[in-house]
């Protein structure tokens, strides 16, 4: 019955296209594209700026290195080896590579890996290549790294072409979100490369993209996953897109733009003082370009106005996220919902949540994630006791499960925000627990009063077991003083963390890029009754 129910909770946000598209493509499989004569002399690749940031993946002697996890493509079996993970193996398929840092020296070598991937990967056997997310990114690397070099090669043309047809017939509707999002991205710069091909590769791309704008970003700016991680990668999409802005009308091009100007208004508020993203939801380093490299490609592209916050104090309401910026602080506090009912696949148990740096240092972080799949690490990664949240009974606020999946989610109400002339008051609610105790809210509270950050919980009723993590950067270290105290030093500044609750220091694993993990600590802080207390002085 349990079971059941973690199913029934799951499926029912499920859209009707998305049960459909999923029992369409387990009973019909891509089929070989017809053999259309490609006019080679007209193929003209686009004049592109491009964002060099990921690091060189493809190695001379068929070595690999992907999520920094090494490995060999000795044969064609490699491609889809049994004994590498999923998002391995994707990323084996991506061909990142081509366009990384200081990628114009090993053109001759990415020659080779290129035309490895097209003899050992036979048009659409089954297998991580031939399926469509990585279709999508290996089509926009090709192309602009065919149009970088200006190089005509036939047998990369063709397999282009027959990948793009291929990426046609098996768009993503069962997943929708970014995954579609990248599908279209995808046929547009496919359709601008074989503009004289019968196929309507630019056609269904931009029709996909004018409804996916207004779906997946949100009026704050934000993208609707609400992970800073998929943001900062759909807003490297969207400037890719805006340079083929020729291609599209003028109200598509202006409103493309306008989206623009307001994810890095969201992107903005979502990163530190270190220049560096917030740990919410599916977020980690190393993936996505920074803030500041994706200001400078947006420069080159001749984007120069971008808007900041108004204020220190910015509730991005549409996204659920408070953010506060001066010159000592940054904090950012979740108080939204897990994310689009029908796709919170990136989401974590994480609600009312909160980061706080000071000085340009982090001092509280969540945790972070280090792999996707299904394991006990990534469903600790997703969990509520992985963040700075409370947790009652050991269980989740939202019910997060099998690596993607969400059943019964935490629901936020009572939201507020207020600035003062020494920081600030917000406020905010939830019941994700009340599907273990009927009627049981969590209120939480976060004040900032000249150098006292205050954080108080309080639940409607008291059940068996409650606790609050505070999770500490690893180059924050901790001292317990007594049972309600703990002394804190984050590099010149001395910190000290008292509670109504007992608190204790944990070891713990700090996950700031996929296959690292650092040894850090948190502090636990226990209470038995309906309220705790917990005072920041600095």
């Amino acid at each position: 019955m349990n079971k059941f129910l973690l199913y029934f909770h799951t499926i029912r946000h499920l859209k009707l296209i998305q049960v459909v598209f999923r029992l369409y493509y387990k009973v019909f499989k891509p089929r070989k594209t017809g053999s259309e004569i490609i006019d080679f002399d007209n193929i003209r690749f686009p004049e592109l700026t491009i964002l060099e940031f990921a690091a060189p993946s493809l190695f001379k002697e068929n070595k690999v290195c992907f999520l920094n996890k090494g490995g060999s493509v000795d044969n064609s079996t490699d491609w889809n080896s049994s004994e590498k993970d999923k998002l391995w193996l994707y990323n084996l398929h991506y061909f990142d590579d081509l366009n990384s840092k200081l990628s114009k020296d090993s053109f001759e070598l990415q020659v080779y890996w290129v035309k490895k991937w097209i003899l050992e990967n036979p048009l659409v056997e089954e297998g991580n290549g031939w399926e469509a997310y990585p279709i999508s990114l290996r089509i926009v690397n090709w192309i602009k790294w065919l149009g970088k070099h200006n190089y005509h090669d036939e047998s990369i043309l063709t397999s282009l072409y027959e990948q793009a047809c291929v990426l046609r017939s098996r768009l993503e509707y069962h997943i929708l979100g970014n995954h579609l999002f990248a599908n279209a991205k995808a046929l547009i710069f496919a359709g601008v490369v074989f503009n004289n091909s019968k196929n309507d590769f630019l056609k269904v791309g931009i029709s996909i993209l004018e409804k996916e704008l207004d779906e997946q970003f949100l009026e704050d700016g934000g993208h609707f996953e609400l992970t800073p991680m998929y943001h900062s990668i759909m807003l490297n999409d969207l400037l890719d897109i805006f340079q083929l802005k020729k291609h599209f009308s003028h109200q598509m091009s202006r409103k493309i733009e306008l989206i623009i100007v307001k994810a890095f208004a969201w992107l903005s508020s979502m990163t530190h003082q270190d220049e560096e993203i917030a740990f919410f939801n599916d977020a980690t380093f190393g993936i996505a370009p920074r803030y500041i490299e994706l200001e400078e490609y947006a420069k080159c592209l001749g984007l120069n106005h971008f808007d900041k916050p108004n204020s220190k104090l910015n509730y991005l309401s549409n996204s659920g996220y408070i953010s506060f910026k001066d010159e000592r602080h940054s904090l950012i506090f979740d108080v939204g919902d897990v994310g689009p009912d029908y796709l919170p696949g990136h989401a974590h148990a994480d609600t009312l949540s909160l980061e706080w740096s000071i000085r340009g240092r982090r001092v509280f972080v969540n945790s972070g994630i280090s792999e996707y799949g299904v394991s006990d690490l990534r469903q600790f990664q997703r969990s509520s006791k992985s963040h700075n949240c409370l947790v009652i009974d050991g269980e989740d606020s939202s019910e997060v499960w099998g690596g993607f999946r969400v059943a019964r989610r935490a629901k936020v109400d009572n939201v507020s925000c207020a600035e003062s002339a020494s920081g600030f008051t917000l406020k905010a609610r939830h019941d994700g627990y009340s599907r273990i105790y009927k009627g049981l809210l969590h209120s939480r509270e976060v004040t900032l009063e000249g150098n006292k950050l205050i954080v108080t919980d309080s639940l409607t009723k008291k059940p068996n077991k409650t606790f609050v993590m505070f999770y500490l950067h690893p180059d924050v270290s901790a001292e317990l003083l007594d049972s309600h105290r703990v002394k804190i030093l984050s590099g010149n500044s001395e910190i000290e963390l008292s509670s109504s609750g007992f608190v204790s220091i944990l070891p713990s694993k700090w996950f700031p890029g996929f296959g690292k993990d650092i040894e850090s600590r948190v502090l636990k802080v226990d209470f038995q009754d309906t309220r705790c207390i917990t005072e920041v002085s600095f």
